[in-house]
């Protein structure tokens, strides 16, 4: 019979939390592409939003310089 464990709210409690950070758009922006390439060879998930976020910000600032 296999063993079957689990998290109960007091294990999950005590269990030692990381913070969270969330980038803001200006740490986005003023971003390198090695930070970019470094990013997504972490979290390989984010390379959708990524590439959409940065298309939006290519055509928010060529519709600011009227291009």
């Amino acid at each position: 019979m296999s063993q079957v464990s689990y998290n109960t709210p007091g294990t999950v409690a005590s269990a030692p939390q990381k913070p969270v950070r969330l980038p803001t758009i200006r740490d986005v922006m003023y971003s390198s592409i090695d930070d970019y390439e470094a990013l997504l060879e972490q979290k390989p998930h984010f390379a959708d939003g990524l590439t959409g976020l940065l298309s939006t910000l290519v055509a928010h600032e060529c519709r600011s310089i009227g291009f």
